[in-house]
């Protein structure tokens, strides 16, 4: 059906970009663990302090002490409510810090396993394609069998129209009683089982059209699916490249001359303008690969 270029970036000795990452990734999974280690005590910190300022207001309320407060009472409902902005507000970060360190982990995990979910995706388009190939197969064997079962249902009426008419001349010329012919019962059976036949394999060809169009869809998710993968494995591929090569320190230069004259962006982003042609050109090699 189509071919799919092979990954072989699985093979290769970790390059020092990737051995990098891979240590960063550490250390944040590291630092993840700590933060989320830390998030119980501070939620239960949170409701320990809120409780203490809520118990304290209500004890103020009881004493008809609301709304307006002495130096003595603002004191002690400061002394309260503070430990209580401080829980929150060391809650809210570790939940910042948390939801930052998966997006940089997830961010990492898609270069550490960039070769590996180019196999899943290139295995999963394999596995598709031959499911629908099937489906096909059955699809167009149901089909091709309804019009044999069609015009062996017409032949059949006519052979029993016709063997029903002589055995009721018969009848009548012989003044005996009727004895059907064992001819038209084998054929009058053999006529209700072909429509019967005939009704299931409509049916079937039906549940499979849609089964094969479904598979067809799941087919161009794979396709889809892959062809992001591999994308994602190019950048890879082009960012290990980039990593001890000497025009990456080029890059660099630009990228901070721009953020040193720019107010938008970081310095470690720098925009460059690829002709046209050779954009192109590179999308013609990759779809190419993937035809």
């Amino acid at each position: 059906m189509f071919s799919l270029m092979k990954n072989t970036n699985q093979s290769k000795i970790e390059s020092p970009f990737i051995q990098a990452k891979r240590e960063e990734f550490k250390l944040l999974k590291h630092q993840l663990t700590e933060v989320v280690a830390a998030l119980p005590n501070a939620e239960k910190k949170v409701a320990q302090t809120q409780e203490a300022y809520e118990n304290l207001q209500q004890a103020m309320r009881i004493h008809g002490v609301e709304g307006v407060y002495n130096a003595e009472q603002m004191a002690q409902r400061t002394a309260k409510e503070q430990p209580w902005i401080e829980a929150k507000a060391r809650l809210n970060t570790l939940s910042h810090d948390r939801d930052q360190l998966n997006a940089r982990m997830s961010a990492l995990d898609q270069i550490l396993n960039a070769g590996q979910n180019l196999a899943l995706a290139r295995a999963e388009v394999i596995a598709a394609a031959k499911r629908a190939d099937e489906l096909n197969t059955q699809r167009q064997r149901a089909e091709a069998l309804i019009p044999k079962l069609s015009d062996r249902t017409v032949a059949l009426e006519k052979e029993i129209e016709a063997l029903t008419q002589e055995a009721s001349r018969a009848c009548i010329a012989s003044g005996e009683p009727l004895v059907m012919p064992a001819d038209l019962v084998g054929l009058d059976r053999e006529l209700r089982l072909t429509l019967v036949t005939l009704g299931d394999c409509r049916a079937r060809a039906e549940e499979l059209q849609q089964e094969w169009s479904e598979a067809d869809k799941a087919v161009f998710d794979a396709r889809k699916k892959y062809k992001l993968r591999a994308a994602q494995m190019a950048k890879v591929d082009l960012m290990e490249q980039l990593h001890e090569n000497p025009i990456l320190a080029l890059f660099a230069r630009v990228s901070a001359a721009t953020g040193a004259t720019s107010l938008i962006g970081r310095e470690s982003d720098a925009l460059f303008v690829i002709p046209e042609a050779s954009v192109q050109q590179a999308r013609s090699e990759l779809e190419a690969e993937l035809v």
